[in-house]
């Protein structure tokens, strides 16, 4: 098995509303050093979509707000859904959050997101621990 490692910078819409300039800065530095860049906790600011037009970002990882009410709730179904289709004409991958239930995977799976974390795969391990498994 081979193993290939991307090195991700993830920040959240919190970190970077007042330094903006300096996010700037950084992304260029990504980019040039093939580092990915996610954004945490999307959808659960008042302007995440509108971030996305200003910021090349990879990933998108929709908040576990967001995925905590997606079996039950139209709402967040809606919202998922547009997080999907919006990335997915902006080729951005999707990482859904907080998963924890087959009826979350699979709703997520419905709406075509890419990536999953949560205890449903598994809890968090330390560094021998994760060496074991692979």
């Amino acid at each position: 098995m081979i193993l290939t490692i991307k090195f991700v910078i993830e920040i959240t819409e919190n970190s970077f509303v007042e330094n903006f300039s300096l996010l700037e800065e950084l992304i260029t530095y990504a980019r040039e050093n093939d580092i990915l860049f996610a954004l945490d906790d999307f959808g659960a600011g008042i302007a995440s979509f509108g971030y996305v037009s200003k910021l090349p970002v990879d990933i998108i990882k929709i908040d576990g707000s967001i995925i905590n009410k997606c079996t039950a709730d139209k709402k967040h179904q809606a919202i998922m859904k547009a997080i999907s289709v919006l990335t997915k004409e902006l080729g951005i991958k999707t990482v859904a959050e907080f998963i924890d239930s087959p009826e979350k995977l699979e709703r997520c799976c419905e709406f075509d997101i890419d990536y999953g974390q949560g205890f449903y795969f598994g809890r968090p391990v330390d560094i021998e621990q994760f060496l074991q498994k692979l």
